[in-house]
C-alpha cells in the first residue's frame, strides 16, 4: 500500500475552533502593537527643576 503524501496536519489548522483562536490571537497582537505604538509616540515634555521639586511642561 502506498502512504498518502502531503501535509496531513494542515486540515487541523482550518477547523472552526482553530480559525477562531488564530483570529483572536491576531487581533490581540495587533491591539498590543497599536498600544505600544501610541505609548511611544506620546509627546515628552521637558522636566524643569525648581525649588519646589520637578515640574513637567513647557518653559
Amino acid at each position: 500500500m502506498s502512504r498518502p503524501q502531503g501535509l496531513l496536519w494542515l486540515p487541523l489548522l482550518f477547523t472552526p475552533v482553530c480559525v477562531m483562536l488564530n483570529s483572536n490571537v491576531l487581533l490581540w497582537l495587533t491591539a498590543l502593537a497599536i498600544k505600544f505604538t501610541l505609548i511611544d509616540s506620546q509627546a515628552q515634555y521637558p522636566v524643569v527643576n525648581t525649588n519646589y521639586g520637578k515640574i513637567r511642561g513647557l518653559r
